[in-house]
């Protein structure tokens, strides 16, 4: 059996697995008694005791953190979110604290699941609730993320082995007939799933909220925008701009891209698209999801590709997304302004801390993965070390003990990740000092 096992597979496709097992299973995996029971609902979440006790403190300090306001004097910024899988949920919850406070959001930036997250604050209008933050966690109680696992029946037991409880050497030992089929699939197609239910999830929400297109999703910003003003006693440009920043990683070209700055090298009829493409190529996880391609790009676009991106080769037939975070997991630069004091600030939230402890690498796959990590988070890095008035900007959610690919979450495992974010949002907001913040930026010329 030995002998037969080192013949069928070779070390090309052992390291196919080990990444899958890296991937898939070195993470803390779901207790046994974490287990869904009935249907969760809005009131779960905004309802729950720590979430009402943290918002009813949020209220009563009332923060200040902007001199943009509309009529009926909620509070603007600019917001960028970290990247993380289904650590996104807090991501909901940090948004939701804001918009209790009465914060809203005029520009919105990210990756992966924070570019969910800013895509759908961009677009969802509030009809049932008060806030969009609500319609968001309406969303999501009731969304079982598995769904997005929509390979083949066989990929999807070995995922749903792989996050259980189950002993490992069982899960292989189970699944061992379909390992050739699960390496040939990502050496043919580049990933495990589709990704195309969680594109429709995404267009779904988008439509009932009349977004079909890239043109419905500016025009709905442009109205958000006409709509602000600087608060009394402040001076400066009052012609204000809400824009939307979805960063891919276009591994054809080598090139980062933001949507839907970047729709025109893209696509023909670029105004027409559906946003939910740029969400699903931001979120086209390595391995775990097939690349996003697009194919029939627009052609004599040589000289556009050389001025807004660099690129001066042929032009591809077709290019592959993956995960924009590879190259840029927390875009926090992509609305820097560089001098000046700004009228409104750019949120950053982080899923999780990075840098608290050296690589131990001891292995061929943690130095791959330390290179690899390196890479994703090196231009964020430079570009924070460089403007360090950042940090006052930036708040972190704990996320330790939760599983980024854990799309088999449980319903106690959303509101953990909820509250949390509710949390990192309440500490933020007691510490956060806007008139401190534009004294810093004044003397930064």
């Amino acid at each position: 059996m030995v002998k037969y096992i080192k013949y069928r597979y070779s070390t090309q496709s052992l390291t196919y697995l080990h990444l899958i097992y890296k991937y898939l299973i070195a993470f803390p995996r779901k207790p046994i008694y974490l287990q869904n029971k009935k249907a969760m609902n809005i009131k779960d979440f905004t309802e729950d005791p720590e979430v009402t006790e943290l918002i009813a403190k949020i209220q009563t300090k009332n923060p200040k953190v902007s001199d943009t306001l509309d009529d009926q004097g909620n509070q603007y910024v600019d917001i960028v979110m970290e990247g993380g899988g289904v650590l996104g949920i807090a991501l909901v919850g940090y948004t939701y604290a804001l918009e209790q406070a009465k914060i809203k959001f005029c520009s919105l930036a990210g990756t992966s699941a924070g570019a969910i997250n800013a895509m759908l604050l961009a677009s969802v209008k509030p009809t049932k609730y008060a806030t969009i933050s609500e319609e968001l966690i309406d969303i999501i109680s009731n969304k079982n993320f598995f769904d997005f696992v929509d390979g083949e029946p066989y990929v999807k037991k070995i995922i749903k082995d792989v996050l259980s409880e189950q002993p490992m050497i069982w899960v292989g030992i189970k699944n061992l007939f379909n390992i050739g089929k699960l390496i040939r699939l990502i050496k043919e197609e580049l990933g495990l799933n589709e990704g195309k239910n969680f594109e429709d999830w995404v267009k779904q929400i988008l439509e009932t909220h009349q977004i079909n297109t890239t043109r419905d999703l500016q025009n709905h910003r442009n109205t958000v925008a006409s709509q602000l003003k600087l608060k009394e006693g402040v001076t400066g440009n009052t012609v204000f701009t809400s824009k939307i920043a979805i960063i891919a990683s276009d591994v054809t070209t080598q090139t980062k891209v933001e949507f839907p700055l970047h729709k025109e090298l893209y696509f023909k009829n670029s105004d027409e698209v559906s946003p939910s493409k740029y969400v699903r190529a931001t979120m086209s996880i390595p391995l775990f999801f097939k690349p996003f391609t697009v194919q029939n790009l627009p052609t004599n676009q040589e000289t556009l590709w050389k001025d807004t991106v660099g690129y001066e080769g042929e032009i591809p037939k077709k290019i592959n997304f993956v995960d924009g975070g590879t190259l840029s997991n927390f875009p926090i630069n992509v609305f820097h302004l560089s001098a000046g004091v700004p009228r409104k600030p750019t949120f950053g939230v982080r899923l999780g801390k990075d840098r608290q402890k050296f690589n131990s690498i001891k292995t061929f796959l943690k130095y791959f993965f330390a290179i690899f990590n390196t890479m994703r988070y090196l231009h964020d890095y430079d570009f924070l070390l460089k403007n360090r008035d950042y940090k006052h900007l930036i708040g972190m959610i704990d996320t330790d003990g939760h599983n980024w690919l854990n799309f088999d979450i449980t319903d106690e495992e959303k509101l953990d990740l909820f509250k949390r974010g509710v949390r990192a949002a309440a500490d933020f907001l007691e510490k956060f000092d806007w008139e401190g913040y534009k004294k810093l930026r004044g003397t930064l010329g």
